[in-house]
């Protein structure tokens, strides 16, 4: 659909005081900034959701390290209006690589937007996640505590019981499993409201604490619901691995899981994304990147799984 055109300088201003007074425009509408050609063009109720990504577990330490990593912080927007023409720039996190290491930020900045939402801690560093209370989700949520340790900043998660489990990572929703599953990851945020989607979508889990195999059944170290990896699990002995931590779902932001073992790392966090919102019927617009185009509920969505652009 072409933007609408207007020559009408009492229907130009007219909308002008419509958008500072927050009131709806139409999809598209042009405001006259001087004589001749020289117009604006409008896209009304444009939104934007970015994601984080989630840190990576702990492992390699023998019973020290078993924590698991915290989900990356998430932001979405209220409706804005962008201008035709006008680029916004996307950067997309990628998820803790290394043990217990944090996941990076995500962005979108231009064209009016200028978020940043800060990669998940990870997992079994005490002090590692970003110091902020709810409501301030872009923070990104703290790493799951070793077992001997307190629980990570940043989001509330899990602190672990001695000699058995790792704290679960800190999920989007700013909770934690409570005893006795506290080695489970903390869940993540529903994303329907925004996604528009006729399923329930959860992104941002915690990744699960790890635990020893006599401390109780595998489902108390699972990874926080919308994509948090589990926990890993050793044998009576220690250091003998039953099995391996899960990394966090990939373009969830999720944690990775924690590992009890001197000889197993934690899971790897996932990736996180951005996703940008314009009213159908808006012509598609010009992308880079890897970018998943779908429409539902009156609304084109722009799925960002790496780092892009979109000129509007």
């Amino acid at each position: 659909m072409a933007p609408i055109r207007s020559t009408n300088k009492n229907f130009d201003r007219g909308n002008i005081q419509k958008f500072l007074d927050g009131k709806t425009l139409p999809f598209s509408a042009t405001r006259r900034t001087g004589g001749g050609s020289n117009q604006s063009f409008f896209i009304n109720d444009v939104g934007v959701m970015v994601l984080a990504g989630g840190g990576a577990g702990a492992g390699y330490g023998g019973e020290a390290a078993r924590g698991g990593g915290g989900a990356g912080g998430w932001f979405i927007s209220s409706p804005q209006i962008a201008q035709i023409g006008e680029t916004l720039t996307i950067t997309v996190g990628a998820g803790g690589a290394s043990n217990a290491s944090s996941g990076s930020l995500s962005s979108a900045v231009g064209a009016g937007f200028a978020i940043t939402c800060f990669g998940g801690g990870g997992g079994g560093s005490n002090a590692v996640g970003y110091p902020r209370p709810a409501p301030d989700t872009t923070q990104g949520s703290g790493g799951g505590a070793n077992y001997a340790g307190s629980a990570g900043l940043g989001y509330r998660n899990g602190g672990g019981t001695p000699n058995f489990y790792g704290g679960g990572g800190g999920g989007g929703m700013n909770v934690s499993a409570a005893p006795p599953d506290q080695a489970k990851g903390g869940d993540g945020y529903e994303f329907n409201p925004f996604l528009v989607t006729p399923t329930t979508v959860y992104y941002g889990g915690g990744g699960g604490g790890g635990h020893r195999r006599n401390a109780g059944p595998p489902t108390n170290s699972a990874g926080g619901l919308g994509g948090g990896g589990a926990g890993g699990r050793t044998s009576d002995a220690g250091n003998n691995v039953d099995y391996g931590a899960a990394s966090g779902d990939a373009n969830t932001g999720s944690g990775g899981g924690g590992h009890p073992s001197g000889n197993a790392p934690g899971g790897l966090g996932g990736s996180g994304r951005v996703v940008v919102r314009i009213p159908y019927p808006v012509a598609q617009r010009s992308t880079t990147g890897s970018v998943g185009i779908t429409s539902a509920g009156g609304y084109t969505f722009y799925n960002f799984t790496s780092s892009g652009t979109i000129t509007f």
